[in-house]
């Protein structure tokens, strides 16, 4: 800590004691009340619109909503909202993947700058005083027509489908396919994405974009097995990933207008995963495939093991947004389950053993109980 500068020499000698070292009063938190607006900047180059509201403070408790104009997001409350000093940190409990931000007050008080994360990704992102964010015309509605059709499969259960056909119809175009078991939102026919495609490149090259909801999840019929296994000995109206690509592949090549015959899927993660199953026995409409970062083997992969070591934070987590289990096909992203504290380790040590944990899941165990078991 630096001490007062002594501005006449004189003064220094008839000091008996060394000066006391200042006093740093601590940093007072800012007032957070009104709205605060900017941006994120995503991955592949886009900037996202976003802001958030914050009320009370003080006295009375710090809540707050977060909106993406955008995407439509509008209204989802905060939590763990934490201000110190000039640090602010908070989390977006109903976006799934698990949204949160932390950033620091710049020095004219007016804007937060730090980082969004969601499901593992990091973006820059700012926030500032009474920035007004409204959403932009969107590209894809201003270049596409979208359908939405529930497709038949070989044993009579339909997949819904989103379809994204260019209105430039003046030559046959390739269809992209993306199945997914997190859902192919928005809903409705008039309800359009941001971006189509695995990239800006892709969208702004006119192809036909098509999103499927896997056997069981959101809008489509069926029962939903996690990593369902391929079945070598199928009969005519047996099933597996393959059959249900095989079989939604011939429908998009015989019924969309404009299409030149050929067909190429693409996905991360778990649609990586359906991607590759697609290979199986492949449609011969089919002729590229691109499964990144696909999860494949769970016991070495790092999706649910690690080289055989049970991965606990990361399943348990999994499980607080992906619901398995549901009544009848919805558009509704299931209810994310809130854990009362950030320290994830004291919370998982007062919970005891391994098999307490289920409780915690309200009614959403039926595939962690075939992980632990």
């Amino acid at each position: 800590m630096l001490r007062p500068l002594i501005p006449f020499l004189g003064l220094a000698l008839i000091a008996q004691q060394p000066a006391p070292p200042a006093q740093t009063a601590p940093a007072q938190a800012p007032d957070l009340a009104g709205t605060w607006g900017g941006s994120a900047k995503l991955p592949n180059g886009q900037s996202l619109g976003l802001s958030v509201t914050f009320k009370g403070g003080g006295k009375e408790p710090l809540t707050g909503t977060f909106d993406v104009p955008d995407q439509g997001v509008k209204g989802f409350a905060l939590g763990d909202i934490a201000v110190e000093g000039r640090k602010l940190r908070f989390a977006v409990p109903g976006i799934p993947g698990g949204l949160a931000f932390a950033g620091e007050l710049g020095a004219d008080g007016r804007t937060w700058t730090g980082n969004g994360t969601q499901g593992g990704v990091t973006f820059p992102s700012t926030l500032t005083r009474g920035q007004t964010v409204v959403a932009t015309p969107n590209p894809v509605e201003q270049r596409f027509t979208k359908k939405e059709v529930m497709i038949p499969m070989r044993d009579g259960v339909k997949l819904f489908t989103s379809i994204y056909l260019p209105k430039d119809a003046s030559k046959p175009r390739p269809i992209l396919l993306m199945r997914t078991p997190y859902g192919v939102g928005p809903y409705g026919a008039e309800a359009y994405r941001r971006g189509v495609g695995p990239s800006p490149l892709f969208q702004d090259q006119g192809y036909i974009v098509a999103y499927q909801d896997v056997r069981g999840r959101f809008m489509s019929e069926g029962d939903f097995e996690d990593v369902r296994p391929g079945n070598p000995a199928k009969g005519p109206r047996d099933i597996d990933e393959s059959t249900d690509t095989w079989d939604t592949v011939e429908w998009l090549v015989k019924n969309l207008e404009a299409n030149n015959g050929k067909v190429g899927q693409w996905g991360i993660s778990y649609p990586g995963h359906y991607a590759a199953q697609a290979l199986v026995d492949a449609h011969p409409a089919l002729v590229a495939v691109s499964p990144q970062a696909p999860m494949m083997d769970l016991w070495t992969g790092d999706d649910s093991y690690h080289n055989g070591a049970f991965q606990l934070a990361a399943n348990f987590s999994f499980f607080t947004f992906f619901n398995p289990v549901r009544e009848k096909p919805t558009a509704e992203n299931p209810r994310p389950i809130q854990i009362p504290t950030r320290d994830g380790y004291r919370w998982f040590l007062e919970q005891g053993p391994i098999g307490n944990l289920e409780k915690a899941l309200e009614g959403r165990g039926t595939i962690w109980r075939d992980y632990i078991a």
